[in-house]
């Protein structure tokens, strides 16, 4: 299973913390996370390479310069939540699914069955943010 998070240096520990919860509830399940950063420090780095290689995961970081969303309109967002729309453009075609999740989130059972979605006739799926309404 691919999952992507998009992150700062000062949401490394809340990603951890939903790392922890993905893997802890997907323990028999091949993961790799994909990490949409600017400029994440080395420590920051080997916090959650280190955490990720102890679950048996993969990880990648994939550093996103500020030039890409200069001219695209913030409306209260941080720059952080454009990246995830960069996924297809980095991953190319290797991967054909991916699961971008915030850094908040907590998973609290397995998520095998989003990937067993049939979503041949969509390029994109999401669920509504009920708590920023």
């Amino acid at each position: 299973m691919d999952i992507a998070y998009a992150i700062s240096e000062s949401y490394t520990d809340y990603c951890l913390v939903s790392l922890c919860s993905l893997f802890e509830n997907n323990q028999n399940e091949p993961i790799r996370i994909h990490i949409l950063c600017d400029n994440l420090s080395e420590k920051a780095k080997a916090k959650l390479t280190t955490f990720v290689h102890s679950q048996n995961g993969e990880i990648r970081y994939y550093i996103i310069p500020d030039e890409k969303i200069r001219d695209l309109a913030l409306n209260g967002w941080t720059k952080y939540a454009w990246y995830r729309l960069f996924l297809p453009e980095l991953l190319g075609t290797e991967i054909q699914t991916i699961l971008y999740l915030d850094t908040d989130i907590i998973i609290s059972g397995a998520i095998k069955e989003l990937f067993e979605l049939d979503l041949t006739a969509h390029s994109i799926a999401g669920c509504q943010d009920i708590m920023s309404f």
